[in-house]
């Protein structure tokens, strides 16, 4: 579900919900549901490729060496790939369900015409009845494609790239369908989807930090 780390240094990261780093991110790739958040410690995000579903948060993105760092927020892989294999899944079942409404039409116009033998008959009437199952079931493929859909465009919605002191030039970022390249630093800085861009406003990772603040204290 959640991976919690002090470092993750050249490594393949993927989690369902969040990824935490008390340190550093350095040269990984990580693949997160929810959220990658590095706001202690040294609380760095350097190089490497890092997707979130909701949200990435550190006190520094990127390095003053300008490292070449890829930032997605905004984007699911698993609800991805799911609703990747629901629209093949759907595309199956219609594929076979015209199929079998050429076959049944063909039957039909037989049966018309000069009647079907007693075997052809049955046959005629399984596949009636398989046409409603497979009716059944393109309905049930649509409505997952719905629901993964929505669910998707959702999280675009709410997608946000922060940090808390500098974000640095070579930090190339992606939410939604917008991209940006960082051309300067800027300093405690959210980011977000706005108007079919990436648009910078005030730093918004505090409840974040008491959260992780408050779990430590526990600890």
């Amino acid at each position: 579900q959640s991976i919690a780390a002090r470092y993750i240094d050249a490594a393949e990261v993927y989690a369902n919900v969040d990824v935490v780093a008390r340190e550093e991110i350095i040269n990984s790739f990580v693949s997160a549901g929810g959220r990658v958040i590095c706001v202690t410690g040294k609380g760095g995000i350097i190089g490497g490729k890092i997707i979130a579903g909701l949200l990435i948060t550190a006190k520094r993105l990127g390095s003053d060496g300008y490292t070449a760092t890829l930032l997605e927020a905004g984007t699911d892989p698993n609800i991805k790939k799911k609703l990747e294999q629901a629209e093949g899944e759907k595309n199956k079942i219609e594929q076979n369900f015209q199929q079998l409404i050429r076959t049944i039409d063909s039957l039909d116009d037989e049966r018309k015409q000069k009647g079907l033998s007693p075997k052809k008959e049955e046959i005629y009437k399984k596949m009636e009845l398989a046409k409603k199952e497979y009716s059944k079931g393109i309905a049930l493929a649509e409505d997952k494609i719905r629901k993964l859909s929505q669910y998707l465009n959702n999280i675009e919605n709410k997608g946000s790239i922060s940090a808390k002191y500098v974000i640095y030039p070579g930090v190339k970022m992606r939410i939604k369908n917008a991209e940006m390249e960082v051309k300067f630093e800027y300093k405690s800085t959210t980011f977000k989807y706005s108007g079919g861009n990436i648009r910078p406003d005030k730093y918004e990772a505090f409840e974040i930090e008491r959260d992780i603040n408050k779990e430590q204290k526990k600890k």
